[in-house]
């Protein structure tokens, strides 16, 4: 994994004023209510952070092959709480 760039991986964070649009989209516009959210590229976590405020009852679980990301995410996690 330490191999790899970025750029090789395909890397790209979805910016969290984005992940807004299309969760308030899913909810307000398609009146999705999911019990359950898989985001198998997770990486830093911006989906996951948008869809625990839009969608605050439902369980999520962020996957990644990078482990420095997931790193991070855990560390966003725990200070948020």
């Amino acid at each position: 994994m330490e191999n790899y760039s970025e750029k090789e991986l395909g890397d790209y964070q979805t910016p969290l004023f984005f992940t807004e649009i299309i969760c308030k989209y899913l909810k307000d516009d398609l009146n999705i209510k999911p019990d359950c959210i898989i985001e198998p590229t997770c990486g830093i976590g911006n989906f996951l952070k948008t869809s625990s405020k839009v969608f605050p009852n439902c369980k999520l679980y962020g996957i990644d092959i990078d482990k420095n990301k997931l790193k991070k995410l855990g560390a966003k996690s725990k200070k948020e709480k």
